[in-house]
């Protein structure tokens, strides 16, 4: 059976350029084996996401598409029960996000929060 979860704990998604664009600039971002996190706070906009998967990491749509699942199952997992308060957050994949497993995945995104300070 499938979790369900409540949405008032769900983060929002970032849609807008401008957002992604703002992120971009900060120099709040750090890098790992199969993701980079930019992250920013807000004007008490609560938590918000955003993943990027270029064509530059997987030239094939399907393997983007895989890994922006998998950053959404994240999200799901780690950012939605995190106590992040007000904040931007955006994911973006490298190539070996498609094939690494999901524990080593979540290991990666925890030890990036850490090292950003947003988790203990």
């Amino acid at each position: 059976m499938q979790k369900t979860r409540n949405p008032v704990t769900r983060p929002a998604v970032l849609r807008k350029r401008d957002d992604f664009l703002r992120l971009n600039k900060s120099d709040t971002r750090i890098s790992c084996h199969s993701l980079v996190v930019q992250t920013l706070p807000n004007q008490k906009l609560g938590l918000r996401y955003g993943i990027t998967v270029t064509k530059k990491t997987a030239q094939n749509a399907t393997d983007r598409n895989r890994i922006k699942r998998r950053f959404r199952a994240l999200v799901n997992d780690i950012l939605a029960d995190a106590k992040l308060g007000n904040r931007d957050i955006v994911l973006i994949g490298k190539m070996a996000a498609a094939t690494r497993p999901y524990e080593q995945l979540k290991k990666d995104l925890l030890w990036c929060l850490k090292k950003l300070g947003l988790v203990d």
